[in-house]
């Protein structure tokens, strides 16, 4: 049997893949760091292929809950990421969210991983306006601005 990794490396090297993402260990309580994820990190890392990685927040409420119990807030901090880019010099990784609501933390990791870019979606539509705004401008004043990506990340669809 075929491992996930040797599938991934299969379908990067025939072109088919150029990117990996979204990983979504938070929702199911994995912290990045954990071994189960090494291999994914390594196989990006090697074939030089951006990984984009689920930091922050998730939808609120009780059906969220129970669909993803074990979710935990801590999980989406960027800081979390350190070991990872410390193990994989030359990882290039998008942070989903941009890490929200952890700012300080999300700038310090751009600050000394200049392989990192932060993903702005769902946050650019989910969030209060002015929240949002000065979430961009905390990472726009700190120099980030060229590592910031734009995106929606839509999941909700209204039927007509």
């Amino acid at each position: 049997m075929i491992t996930l990794a040797a599938f991934l490396r299969k379908e990067i090297v025939a072109g088919r893949l150029m990117a990996l993402g979204e990983i979504g260990a938070q929702y199911a309580g994995i912290n990045p760091n954990d071994p189960k994820l090494e291999p994914f990190f390594a196989l990006a890392e090697e074939l030089d292929i951006p990984i984009a990685i689920h930091m922050g927040l998730g939808t609120p409420g009780s059906p969220f809950q129970s669909c993803c119990p074990n979710f935990r807030t801590t999980l989406g901090n960027p800081q979390l990421l350190e070991p990872l880019l410390v193990k994989h010099p030359k990882l290039r990784l998008n942070i989903m969210h941009a890490g929200y609501p952890y700012l300080q933390e999300m700038k310090a990791i751009m600050y000394v991983y200049p392989q990192v870019y932060a993903d702005l979606g769902v946050i650019d539509w989910i969030l209060p306006r002015e929240d949002f705004h000065e979430y961009l401008r905390g990472l726009m004043r700190a120099g980030y601005g060229k590592r910031l990506m734009f995106g929606s990340d839509q999941m909700v669809w209204r039927r007509r």
